[in-house]
């Protein structure tokens, strides 16, 4: 019994190995056919930050060693980036030329969000340079909170995209969706 547990498998080093690894073939195909629009270039670099997490995580599985400041910032500008790509997906038709051309309502959601993500990572920082300070003080983990909110975020914005899409259009993204939903999820 003692040679099968020599043999076992760990789960997240492959899980999140192969997750770095798919990442990371997403990112060489988008770098050589991007043709410089502002959604190829978020999600190009939503691709690379979601690899160099997958990798810190998967290099923390293996040699059990704790990056837990790291690997969260790098999940908060994961989750930053792609709601950044999700808001300009979900940028009118007319608008998508413009850069910066959002509708206020898409402003005023992407300032909250990155408001979040910017309260998320000093949390974080908090938490790093003194333990448990603000859990003893709020009597939860804001952290959890923080990162539910991002997921649940997440989640609505994939909806949002799905739900706004054409209905004879949705066939195109709905890989990108179960997708993005699923990491959210």
């Amino acid at each position: 019994m003692e040679q099968l547990s020599d043999w076992s498998i760990n789960v997240g080093v492959v899980a999140y190995g192969l997750a770095a690894l798919a990442y990371l073939g997403f990112a060489v195909l988008l770098a050589t056919s991007w043709r410089g629009r502002l959604q190829g270039g978020l999600f190009l670099a939503a691709c690379i930050v979601t690899m160099l997490w997958a990798a810190l995580l998967a290099f923390e599985a293996v040699y059990d060693y704790p990056f837990s400041l790291p690997i969260f910032l790098l999940k908060i500008a994961r989750d930053g980036l792609w709601f950044w790509f999700l808001l300009r997906l979900l940028t009118p038709a007319s608008d998508q030329e413009g850069v910066w051309r959002l509708s206020a309502r898409l402003r005023g959601i992407g300032a909250l969000l990155l408001l979040l993500c910017g309260v998320l990572a000093l949390i974080h920082g908090i938490e790093w340079y003194w333990p448990k300070s603000l859990v003893a003080l709020m009597g939860f983990d804001l952290r959890l909170a923080g990162h539910l909110g991002l997921a649940i975020t997440g989640l609505a914005l994939v909806e949002q995209l799905f739900r706004n899409t054409h209905p004879q259009q949705r066939w195109a993204i709905k890989y990108l969706c179960l997708g993005l939903g699923g990491g959210f999820a």
